[in-house]
């Protein structure tokens, strides 16, 4: 019966056996820039803005100078949203769905040229293998599957034998919405060629299947520089292009063996910057040379299997390698040239005659792959599990070690453990003196938190005051200096208010949408009396987080206080109404405290002979 099945569609078994193995995929949480793209960016909250995405880069992300124009990518985030919910499993469901389509679409290419049970091999080892933990994982990284499922179904238009006209259209219409999704798809119709002349073997023939995909990378191209979005890219590229090119120079040896040997995955490879010439360099570029001349002498003889393969391993990562992006290497930017290498392996090993060995290595293989896939997602289920892991693994990556910080130091109720643990790698990346000055800034601002949180406020002041003259433009930096008077003046130094009302207000001039700023500012401006003000800083700040956080306790907190003031009972009772709704909100998405305040408004409700039910 399931041989049937597997015969019949293999890509169902390859779908629901991907889904199954990568199920713990959703008891993880939002990691890393899932905070600014996703969790804080209340342009995902209303679906009208939908058509915006496709006009403003700067809607990508909830803090200013990190746009991307990715608007298809967005729209899918607020879609999420608005018909599943904004828990991290409602978005973890859909990138799990994604990449089992994938998987699946991969099975159906590869049939072109493979038995039932070859593709299937084939879209198993695309959809177990380790390396796509990350796009399975990570909400963020759901352009990069994105992006392969729109080019993917372009590639199986091209093979399935519609008709013509159909499949030029249905082409440009994938690959368009593959550029909307992220830039990278500008390789599209390299990719398209490529599978077109595996099968006739004639160049010009492919090329000029492909000219619509051709215009409409030209057209995307011409609106990402009209947009600004390219522009802005170039212009705030953080690495050399010499050094770039350099260090991607070393890049293939490292993906190679990140794909034979999938072990030691991390979110932040442990791989260094090149800035000169060294053996490193020349001997990673002579065994890229090498492979590369081994296919295409292959390919003269008529076998086009390897140099296909080469020509696809570099067509989809040569994009995302000279991305001016400040990772040097990412484990997920394997995720497309992974389809062609499981295709490629797949064929490779129909060649084994003996079907038993050919089962046996196939399930084998497949299993072991299964067992690091799911221990990945063991890792990736919390900040803490999966920066610590980075950290053990890239001991000298400063960002590996600000991450497992600033996790350690996120954690609800951290212990003084984790305190010292946190306050150490902080220090670790100041010691390791990065490159970028960010990931410096980052890590002094971290440290400060630890110093609060250890009851240093002298020391905390002190620090944050040096890394304000030091990086005036660090927003944090300024709400967490607010933080730092605010609570100064709460120990009895009154004079620190207007210094904390300050801080904030230049934060808050740096980025108008910050959100602790404005929950500083408004709990200075109710100390001082100014209740009014306070009301519309608090909610500024509700209107960029959840109903379940101190902004909606501290606005609740505020109507109870006017209550108190008071002298009309029908606006007491409407204020008091005003706070249970803010508490009982904050409640139901799993504020603990607000229980609290729930009976503390019950409690004066009743003084008044009003009791809500």
């Amino acid at each position: 019966m399931i041989g049937k099945a597997l015969q019949r569609t293999p890509w169902v078994f390859v779908g629901l056996l991907t889904v199954l193995v990568h199920m713990g995929s959703l008891d993880g949480v939002f990691h890393y820039d899932d905070d600014h793209s996703l969790v804080r960016n209340t342009a995902l909250r209303d679906v009208s803005l939908v058509p915006s995405y496709f006009l403003d880069p700067d809607l990508f992300s909830a803090d200013p100078g990190r746009g991307m124009y990715r608007p298809v990518l967005l729209t899918s985030y607020a879609l999420n949203r608005a018909l599943i919910g904004d828990a991290p499993m409602a978005f973890l469901l859909v990138n799990l769905l994604l990449h089992a389509a994938n998987a699946a679409l991969i099975c159906v290419i590869a049939r072109r040229w493979l038995s039932a049970h070859g593709s299937a091999l084939a879209g198993l080892l695309f959809g177990l293998h380790p390396v796509v933990a990350e796009p399975v994982n990570y909400v963020s990284a759901r352009s990069d599957s994105l992006v392969a499922f729109f080019l993917l179904l372009a590639i199986t238009l091209g093979i399935v034998g519609v008709r013509r006209q159909r499949r030029v259209w249905g082409q440009m219409g994938a690959v368009v919405l593959a550029l909307l999704s992220k830039s990278t798809a500008i390789a599209a119709a390299a990719m398209l060629v490529l599978t077109d002349w595996l099968h006739t073997g004639r160049w010009q023939e492919s090329l000029r299947k492909q000219w619509g995909v051709l215009v409409v990378s030209g057209l995307y191209s011409a609106i990402i520089w009209t947009n600004g979005f390219l522009p802005h890219s170039l212009s705030r590229q953080a690495i050399p292009m010499a050094d770039r090119l350099l260090t991607q120079a070393k890049a293939p040896v490292h993906y190679l063996q990140t794909l034979v040997m999938p072990t030691g995955l991390s979110p932040e490879p442990a791989f260094s910057l090149a800035t000169q010439v060294s053996a490193t360099v020349v001997g990673a570029m002579a065994m890229t040379i090498s492979m590369v001349c081994v296919a295409f002498v292959l390919c003269r003889r008529r076998l086009r299997g390897p140099w296909a393969l080469v020509l696809w391993f570099g067509v989809t990562l040569v994009p995302v390698s000279l991305a001016p992006l400040n990772v040097l290497v990412n484990d997920r930017r394997l995720y497309l040239p992974l389809a062609g290498v499981a295709v490629a392996f797949a064929c490779t090993g129909a060649l084994v005659k003996r079907r038993f060995w050919r089962h046996t290595l196939a399930v084998g293989g497949l299993a072991i792959l299964a067992a690091i896939s799911v221990e990945r997602s063991r890792v990736w289920a919390t900040d803490i599990q999966l920066w610590a892991d980075a950290a053990a693994k890239g001991p000298m990556m400063p960002r590996a070690q600000l991450y497992f910080g600033d996790a350690l130091l996120a954690e609800q109720g951290a212990s003084p453990e984790q305190n010292r643990a946190a306050r150490a790698a902080y220090e670790k990346v100041l010691s390791l003196d990065p490159e970028q000055k960010l990931l410096a800034f980052q890590a002094t601002n971290g440290l400060a938190l630890v110093d609060r949180a250890q009851g240093m406020p002298q020391q905390e002041l002190q620090r944050l005051q040096g890394l304000v003259a030091m990086a005036p433009g660090y927003v944090d930096a300024w709400a967490n200096l607010g933080n730092a008077r605010y609570s100064a003046a709460l120990a009895g130094d009154r004079s620190a208010l207007p210094q904390a009302l300050q801080a904030y207000e230049r934060a808050l001039q740096l980025n108008p949408d910050q959100a602790e700023a404005h929950l500083g500012r408004g709990a200075v401006l109710q100390v001082t009396g100014y209740l009014d003000e306070a009301e519309v800083a608090y909610r500024s700040s509700l209107r960029l987080t959840s109903p379940a956080s101190q902004a909606a306790m501290n606005l609740a907190g505020l109507y109870m206080m006017r209550a108190r003031l008071s002298t009309d009972s029908e606006q007491r009772i409407d204020l008091l109404r005003s706070a249970r709704a803010l508490f009982v909100n904050a409640a139901a998405a799993g504020n603990t405290a607000a229980a609290g305040g729930i009976r503390a408004v019950d409690d004066s409700l009743a003084v008044t002979g009003e009791r809500l039910r």
